[in-house]
């Protein structure tokens, strides 16, 4: 067959083929918008390009994966510089390979205790260099291929077979499942309630980022702002819809009839896609005994505190929601973060960081003495193993074969998640089928018998123990740096004494016997948080006179159920105590008659709920530490208002400034109140609010027979202050018959009187006791204290409390104030000064010519009486004292300084009528 011819011969035959029109061909004009706009900005487009591509760096992904591609990059150039290759060379497979195996040998392990970095370290590292070498040089497959992969890996193996690399995990994994949970939640409830917080706002902000991890099975980041970020990367009020499952006007609406939607928006991988989130379905919990982890009640609770609600009470935020058509809960600031900022200054407009729910994590898992270290992903690798043993296995919302058969998707398309993605999140309430799941985790981390020193984030470090570690180890004790790093080291040797078991000691089982309890009075804490009563103040914190807070528990096995369980606190001895019989029948009956009466009860309207009876009845027989267990809305109101704190400084509670700078206070929370700390010693009525005080005090009390009874009442009609001693009592009169005078120090200033003791004393203290110059602690090496002093009295107290030095072992360290000498010569331009005022006038007498009387006019203060004194005294009449008797008083009256108390020197007959140090001194000569 003869195929030579001519295509084009045939160009003009008609076309025999059918129509080709109905063949799709796209429009002419399609792209002509994009193209024309092109051409039309092509003077700027053009130049940008150009900047664009050669201003290019490496790195793509998260904020995260970015920083370790750059830190890849920096290593790959110093690497570089150490060998003199030019990084803008391609490199050879050789190079690539002593990069990696540089990296390894300084790597340093960023875990305690841990002997070589981790395989995955490396791996990644190697990883992210390949992609930086990628980006710089387009020819690098030329010189790295299979061959130098291979190589790498060889070496890398044979790294963790000389135990240069750790393959695995160094930390074992924890699983925090719900119970684990339960258990932290209720224990950092209760240290709060018995020993006292700073801010309740903190201990509750903190609790609800555990459980909102817990609750959603979530990473920190989901919750709070990942590192890196800046934006709106955190969960907010507008991601939470709570609504009212029914709005029937009817029935009063309750917590337990909210629902809870939570949108997490910026999960991992997701954070810059749009409409990738993941909603959590979750219900309030029903038993009483899981309200500290119901994510319902806390998320209230904190919108109540916080103000991100329009009312302060449950009871009004559940009525306006009632009344919407969607029975909804409105935010106030739907943008605000859930989580705040706590650290290093809270601030309730800025998210937390994902650090710091790290710490929050590990502090209230040291707290409840969780034995082992606890991470944020162990609550996720904790929900997802309570989900995998739930006991109602058929799970509705699954996308499996039937519904992937339904919606004609392939089997790559199920396992893919792409028909997972059409059938949406799961609506099944997984947070409540984990409440009510009676699976036990054998793998859960086990619990000490005691918590974790002192209870709190870290274990304190004394100074004295630094110190010794300091020596013991040969380090530098005058380095600021080298104690810091002390202290650390310190306090990970006493984390894993207490973890191994040798920093505590096995609570022994308590008897079965049953005792009676010692009867106490209520702390100010508690009738806080079980009445929401404000405490009254008093004028300083430091003078504080109220009961502490403690535990207080009915005893186990008591008949006496139907009893206020408060009334049986107990101090932390557990003495046996004899209580009359007849008493504490009269009690019970008094109590079963008030609470147990079915006449009462029967005369109660018909219409109450189940609701409010039980949260009546919760709110009445809960103890302060069983407040936890109060049910639905009494769960809510109690935590939304309880504003008890601990202070650690002075100052003025009265003042509304000075409190709101360290106490949260409005919106649902009541009236702040200080909490009280009292002496566990046997009838001890020591009490204060300083936890500092506290410690001093117990170290040094031994107790006391019986609290002294005030017999010696103030004479005076418009005093009706009592004292338990006649010394104390005259010690008091001398603020009735206190004149106004001068300071005797301060000839020069005739004209400046105070009207009072106090205001005299606070005159010397401020004037004569200060220093020229503030200085450190002359035994600051031993303290570590960086205080400049500034008064001398100050300085004084400091080296007897701290240091343990008294009188003249003090006085050895101690500044001279003045040179020493307090009294100055105020003839013609003489200013010579003098340490006691007779010097001053025997100075006058000699070097000036002046006569006794003359001497005693420039100098006035002090004489000596010549003759008996006669001091009055309203309530045991009076009494004479000799001269010889006031000689011994001595001292400068006006001088606040206790350091000049016992020189010798004259007294005034009206002085040794007011003085209070003569008082002291006549009482214990003259019994």
């Amino acid at each position: 067959m003869n195929l030579d011819f001519n295509s084009s011969d045939f160009e003009d035959i008609v076309e025999l083929e059918p129509d080709r029109s109905k063949v799709f061909k796209p429009k002419a004009s399609i792209g002509q918008r994009v193209a024309e706009a092109i051409i039309n900005n092509q003077a700027t487009d053009r130049p940008l390009s150009k900047y664009n591509y050669r201003d290019l760096s490496v790195g793509a992904g998260a904020p995260s994966t970015r920083v370790h591609l750059r830190l890849a990059e920096v290593i790959w150039d110093a690497f570089c510089a150490s060998i003199n290759h030019d990084p803008s060379v391609c490199p050879s497979g050789e190079q690539i390979f002593r990069a990696i195996d540089s990296r390894t040998r300084r790597t340093v392990p960023s875990l305690r205790g841990k002997t070589a970095p981790s395989l995955s370290t490396i791996m990644g590292f190697w990883r992210r260099l390949i992609e930086v070498l990628t980006f710089r040089h387009r020819d690098l497959k030329q010189h790295y291929g299979a061959f130098e992969v291979t190589r790498i890996k060889t070496h890398l193996d044979n790294l963790v077979y000389r135990k240069l690399l750790v393959r695995g995990k160094w930390r074992k994994m924890q699983w925090v499942g719900f119970q684990v949970l339960l258990r932290i939640a209720n224990s950092w409830i209760e240290h709060a309630l018995n020993g006292g917080c700073h801010d309740w706002d903190v201990v509750l902000l903190k609790l609800l980022g555990l459980i909102l991890m817990g609750a959603c099975g979530a990473r920190a980041g989901d919750v709070a702002r990942s590192n890196h970020y800046n934006g709106v990367e955190y969960l907010c009020w507008a991601d939470l819809e709570m609504k009212l499952k029914s709005t029937s006007p009817q029935e009063a609406p309750s917590v337990q009839d909210l629902t809870l939607t939570v949108t997490l928006e910026y999960t991992k991988g997701h954070k810059r896609t749009m409409n990738e989130s993941r909603s959590v379905y979750i219900e309030p919990l029903e038993d009483p005994n899981h309200s500290a982890v119901c994510l319902v009640k806390l998320l209230l609770i904190v919108a109540l505190r916080l103000g991100q609600v329009q009312f302060s009470t449950i009871h009004e935020v559940l009525a306006q929601a009632a009344a919407r058509w969607d029975g909804a809960v409105q935010w106030k600031d739907p943008k605000a973060p859930v989580v705040c900022k706590l650290r290093p200054k809270r601030d309730f407009s800025k998210p937390a960081s994902t650090d710091q729910l790290r710490a929050t994590v590990k502090a209230m898992a040291l707290n409840a003495g969780v034995l082992a270290p606890i991470t944020t992903h162990d609550l996720r690798r904790g929900a997802l193993r309570d989900t995998a043993y739930r006991t109602t296995q058929s799970t509705s919302g699954l996308a499996d074969n039937f519904v992937a058969l339904a919606a004609g998707h392939t089997d790559k398309a199920l396992s893919n998640g792409v028909t997972q993605h059409y059938v949406g999140d799961l609506q099944t309430p997984l947070w409540n089928d984990r409440a009510s799941n009676t699976f036990v985790d054998h793998k859960a981390p086990a619990f000490a018998p005691s918590p974790a020193p002192d209870m709190t984030t870290r274990t304190k470090a004394g100074k004295a123990d630094v110190r010794a570690y300091m020596e013991k180890h040969g380090l530098d004790t005058s380095s600021e740096s080298a104690r810091r790093h002390a202290t650390r080291a310190w306090r990970n040797e006493a984390m894993d004494a207490w973890r191994t078991g040798e920093g505590f000691e096995v609570e022994p089982t308590p008897s079965k016997k049953q005792k009676v309890e010692v009867l106490r009075e209520q702390s100010a804490s508690e009738i806080n948080v079980r009445s929401n009563r404000p405490v009254p103040s008093d004028s300083f914190v430091d003078a504080g006179t109220r009961l502490p807070s403690h535990s207080v528990h009915a005893p186990a096995g008591d008949e006496r159920s139907n009893l206020d369980p408060a009334l049986f606190g107990y101090d932390d001895e557990n003495e046996e105590t004899e209580v009359d019989s007849n008493e504490l029948d009269h009690v019970c009956n008094l109590v079963t008659q008030t609470v147990g009466d079915e006449a009462e009860l029967d005369d109660s309207p018909d219409d109450i709920d189940d609701e409010t009876f039980e949260q009546t009845v919760a709110t009445e027989l809960a103890p302060a530490s069983d407040t936890v267990q109060l049910t639905g809305n009494a769960f809510v109101q109690k935590f939304a208002a309880i504003n008890v704190f601990r202070t650690t400084s002075r100052f003025n509670i009265d003042n509304p400034t000075a409190l709101a700078k360290r106490v949260s206070s409005g919106n649902s929370r009541d009236p702040p109140s200080p909490y009280i700390f009292r002496c566990k010693q046997p009838n001890c009525p020591y009490s204060t609010r300083l936890h500092q005080d506290f410690e001093r005090h117990t170290g040094l009390c031994t107790g006391f027979s019986a609290p002294p009874k005030k017999e010696f009442p103030c004479p005076y009609d418009d005093c009706d202050k009592a004292y338990s001693s006649e010394m104390s009592l005259k010690t008091h009169l001398d603020e009735h018959r206190f004149t106004p005078r001068p300071c005797p120090r301060c000839p020069d200033k005739p004209d400046v009187l105070y009207r009072t003791r106090a205001e005299l004393n606070a005159h010397g203290q401020k004037v004569h006791t200060a220093l020229p110059t503030a200085a450190l602690c002359p035994l600051q090496k031993d303290c570590g204290s960086k205080k400049l002093w500034d008064n001398r009295t100050n300085l004084k107290k400091h080296l007897r409390e701290l240091h343990r030095l008294q009188g003249k072992d003090a006085d050895a360290y101690l500044p001279k104030v003045g040179n020493g000498k307090g009294f100055t010569c105020t003839v013609l331009s003489c200013r010579q000064e003098f340490s006691k005022i007779t010097q001053l006038r025997l100075h006058m007498r000699e070097e000036h010519q002046l006569s006794a009387k003359e001497a005693l006019a420039k100098a006035p203060g002090q004489r000596k009486p010549k003759s008996r004194v006669t001091v009055e005294e309203p309530v045991r009449g009076e009494r004479s004292v000799e001269p010889a008797e006031l000689a011994q008083v001595g001292g400068d009256e006006g001088s606040a300084d206790e350091d000049d108390a016992g020189d010798e020197g004259d007294v005034s007959e009206e002085e040794a009528q007011v003085s209070p140090y003569f008082f002291q001194q006549y009482y214990y000569q003259g019994q």
